[in-house]
This record gives structure tokens, sequence and C-alpha cells, in this order.
């Protein structure tokens, strides 16, 4: 984890693993809608598309690819409902990219 971030990044901090999940500030509604359609197939595409298109580290790339749910609506780690874009997860306590 960095100690500080770029303000031109907005972050969520997942409690259960410990990351801090980064994407730029820039980021619209087609361009989430995007990765986290590459996301729900492929976890290393999104990391990929991430590095590449996003200019995250690898760090930062892996860590955003893996917490977009992994089927809309949610939670990636458990499955349970998650309720807003960007959320924590009630039960199992996950950040979650329900973008």
């Amino acid at each position: 984890m960095k100690p500080s971030e770029p303000r031109s990044r907005i972050s969520v901090a997942c409690p259960k693993c410990g990351q801090n999940i980064v994407w730029p500030e820039r980021l619209s509604a087609e361009e989430k809608r995007k990765i986290a359609g590459i996301g729900r197939r492929s976890r290393a595409e999104a990391a990929l598309f991430a590095r590449t298109t996003l200019a995250l580290d690898l760090h930062e790339a892996k860590a955003l690819a893996h917490h977009i749910s992994a089927e809309e609506g949610c939670c990636h780690r458990c499955g349970s409902s998650v309720t807003s874009e960007i959320s924590i997860c009630a039960k199992c306590r996950s950040a979650n990219l329900d973008w």
C-alpha cells in the first residue's frame, strides 16, 4: 500500500484483505462498465486492461480487478447482495466495485 495517492485518483480500502483499491477520478460510467465486463469474464484480462488503459501499476491493477463483483449486484467474495456501485459487503467485509 502506498502512503499517499495522487489527487486525481479515487480509492476505497478493503477491510477484509487490507488492499487500497484505486482508479482514475476521470473514469466514466461507460469505462467502468467496460472494465467490469472484462473482469467478470477474466480477472487477468481486467488487470491487463487496468495496466494499459488506466495506467495503474501491477499491484493496483490486480487489486482493482480482484474487487470487481463477479456478478452484478453480488459480492465478489461471498455472493451476498451489494447495495451500491462502491460498497463494503455487510456479510464478509470485502470491498466491491459493482460497476
